[in-house]
């Protein structure tokens, strides 16, 4: 299977981020970081969206007990336009400041 470019680069903003909100402390964790030779890919990942192209439209880990620093990378996603993070359990920096960033985000919830 032959990943672009684009999609390497938005595998690497999730895993990225994955590792600086400790993913692995997540209530539900379904599917994120793992590659296997199944052709499993982000667009599988817990609660992941994405359009027929395979590109992110959406994530939603509200209630998902993230805490560490939003990387910046974050605002690579420019196709994203939902990003959930309700309910969150400590984070270093506010989303906020990365909002200018987002190119196409219309929906965008967290309590922080």
């Amino acid at each position: 299977m032959i990943i672009s470019d684009e999609h390497k680069i938005q595998r690497w903003v999730l895993a990225t981020f994955y590792h600086s909100v400790h993913g692995d402390e997540w209530t539900n964790r379904e599917g994120w970081i793992e590659i296997n030779d199944n052709g499993v890919n982000e667009c599988t990942w817990y609660n992941i969206m994405c359009d027929s192209s395979g590109f992110i439209v959406g994530i939603d880990l509200k209630n998902n007990y993230l805490w560490g620093d939003i990387p910046m990378e974050i605002s690579l996603l420019y196709k994203c336009g939902e990003f959930n993070i309700m309910g969150v359990h400590y984070l270093l920096c506010s989303l906020s400041s990365l909002l200018p960033f987002f190119k196409n985000i219309l929906v965008y919830q967290a309590t922080i």
